[in-house]
Order: C-alpha cells, then sequence, then structure tokens
C-alpha cells in the first residue's frame, strides 16, 4: 500500500508542477493516508521519488525563480575516535596472476652454497649389475662439488659427510638452519630401459608425466613430510620468487652438465629442465634443485660414473653451473680465494 501511495502522490505532483492538476479528492486522500505513516518520511519519500522521476526522464522545463535565502554555516558534529578495531586477515593474491618480481630489482649475493649427497646410511638408492651404489657416488661427488666451490670463494655446507641416514625433512631442516643461500641435491637415475642414458635436473613444482611421478614417488620414498605440508608447498611455489630463482639455478646447472657431457659421454640424452614433486625440495626455503647426472641403469654409463675421473668432471660441471646462476644475479658479485 505504501508503494501504490507513493506512486500516486509523485504522479499528482508532477502533473501539478508541470500544469496539470491532479483531482483535489484524490491529492486530499493521498496526503491523508500519507500522513499515517508519519510527516517526515511521507514528504521526504515524496520529495525523493519526484526528484528521480525528473532526473531520469530528463525532461526540460521552465524554472521559477526563487529568492535565495542566506545558508547557515552549521559545524560539522565531531569526530570521535573509533574503538572498534580493524579486523586484518591474511592477504589474498591469485595464484593464476602472479609473477615472479624483476631479479634486478634486489641484486641478491650468493655464497652459502648447501650440497645435498642423495640418499646415504639405510636408503642406499639405486645400484648398477656391478653393486656400484647411488649413495656413495653421490657423496663422492658432492665432497669433489665442495672442494671446488670453497677455492672459488663459496662457502660450500654438506648435509652430509659420510654414509649417514638422513631423512628428506632433515636435509631441507639443515639447509634452513644454516641459512644457505641455494641448495643443489645430486642424485644418480635409473631406467627399466638399460640403454637409456639421460640427464635431467627439476626444481619443485607439480607434473603431469607418468614417468616423472614415478621416480619422484622413488626418491619420496623416505621423505616423511605430512601430506598437508606438501600440498600447501606446492601451491606456495607458484606465487613466489623462489621457484622462479630455483628454475634459473636449474637450467645454468643444466647447461653447464649437458655442455660438458658433450665432449666426453657424447651419447648422453638431454632430458632438459622440469618442475616435479621432489620431497627433499619441500623444505627448503632458498632455490633448491634437483639432478640426476647419470644412469646406473645404463652398463656403460654405470662404468663411467665408478671412475674418479669422470666424477671429477660431473663435479666441474655443477660447479660451472652455480657459479654461471651467482654472477647471472649479481654481476657485480667477486669470486676468488
Amino acid at each position: 500500500m505504501r508503494r501504490r501511495l507513493l506512486k500516486q502522490a509523485v504522479e499528482d505532483n508532477y502533473a501539478t508542477i508541470f500544469g496539470s492538476p491532479a483531482p483535489a479528492v484524490r491529492h486530499r486522500k493521498i496526503w491523508r493516508r500519507l500522513s499515517r505513516l508519519g510527516a517526515w518520511t511521507g514528504a521526504l519519500a515524496v520529495l525523493s521519488a519526484a526528484t528521480f522521476v525528473l532526473a531520469t526522464r530528463g525532461l526540460s522545463r521552465p524554472t521559477v525563480a526563487v529568492a535565495e535565502r542566506p545558508v547557515l554555516a552549521v559545524p560539522p558534529p565531531p569526530v570521535r575516535p573509533s574503538t572498534a578495531r580493524a579486523v586484518v586477515g591474511p592477504p589474498s593474491f591469485d595464484l593464476d596472476s602472479a609473477s615472479p618480481m624483476d631479479r634486478s630489482v634486489l641484486p641478491f649475493s650468493v655464497r652459502r652454497i648447501v650440497i645435498d649427497a642423495g640418499h646415504g646410511g639405510e636408503h642406499r638408492g639405486t645400484a648398477s649389475s656391478r653393486g656400484v651404489e647411488e649413495k656413495m657416488i653421490t657423496l663422492d661427488m658432492a665432497e669433489r662439488l665442495a672442494e671446488l666451490l670453497a677455492a672459488n670463494g663459496f662457502e660450500p655446507l654438506l648435509t652430509r659427510t659420510g654414509d649417514e641416514t638422513l631423512s628428506l625433512v632433515e636435509r631441507g631442516s639443515l639447509a634452513n638452519e644454516q641459512e644457505g643461500d641455494v641448495f643443489v641435491s645430486i642424485h644418480v637415475n635409473w631406467f627399466a630401459e638399460a640403454d637409456v642414458r639421460a640427464v635431467e635436473t627439476f626444481y619443485l613444482g607439480p607434473t603431469q608425466d607418468a614417468e616423472l611421478q614415478r621416480l619422484a614417488a622413488r626418491e619420496n620414498l623416505d621423505s616423511g613430510i605430512p601430506l598437508g605440508e606438501f600440498r600447501q608447498a606446492l601451491e606456495r611455489v607458484y606465487a613466489d620468487v623462489r621457484r622462479e630463482e630455483s628454475r634459473q639455478l636449474a637450467r645454468a646447472v643444466h647447461h653447464e652438465l649437458i655442455k660438458s657431457l658433450q665432449t666426453v659421454n657424447p651419447g648422453v640424452e638431454d632430458r632438459g629442465v622440469k618442475s616435479a614433486p621432489f620431497g627433499v625440495l619441500i623444505r627448503t626455503r632458498m632455490p633448491a634443485i634437483l639432478t640426476e647426472v647419470g644412469c646406473l641403469s645404463n652398463d656403460q654409463e654405470a662404468r663411467l660414473l665408478e671412475s674418479a675421473d669422470y666424477r671429477q668432471f660431473l663435479a666441474q660441471a655443477i660447479f660451472e653451473g652455480i657459479r654461471s646462476y651467482a654472477l647471472e644475479l649479481n654481476p657485480k658479485l667477486t669470486l676468488g680465494s
């Protein structure tokens, strides 16, 4: 009823203003009924509705001059400080639209390199047909890489210095406690096809590749990482700088590995740089990669990996990749003993 009365009042006032007065009887009835709604409510409603009609219809009518009245300056009411506390929630962002920060904004320095020799102790890793175990090859290469880094002004840190059993969680936690700048985990691969000789390098992220999923599952057997933390880590790496820097580090190391290996092991297959959900990379707070430097499932390559000279060659290639990444990140970085 209120809407109907207001509509009638607006129409009657509109007609009256522009020379077509509405019937007086209906006019009086409308105002009488509106008065029951309250004098101020009815008047304000009619004025607001009339203004709305005039504005929306865009009609141009002669205006009647109205004598100006002095306007009294009324001071605004004093502003009282609010006692309500603003509720601050976590910042929201769209992972799909997030982009990495320009690397030139902050010229990071890379000095402290955490080297992770894959497996160890109870975790043998893979093995060749001649009984050569992955855990011993990776430890020897990690020690050689540490010597090269130390001789060139870096500060190397090893997650293990002997045949020790370390969980993947412990390796990442150790790297964080030592405040490493980058994390490099060294591994040797194994394929069901004995003729495969491949090198590939990874940074943390999801994958739809079934073969990579099987590889990650094999490497993550002894992770001990809670499922919730694993999922959160994969969601987080999409938006932070660490993921982009991990990818750049992986590219630099992989490039040097392939470039070097093509001179002494031309049959090696370049399987590129990829993302994969390796548990050893989850806990790290710095750019982190995992590199598979060879295949113990291939007898010819297994014999190469048994050679100290070949392991030194691989360690030198990884070092060159780390140095290339460090200089690309900060060209003013000075290296040397």
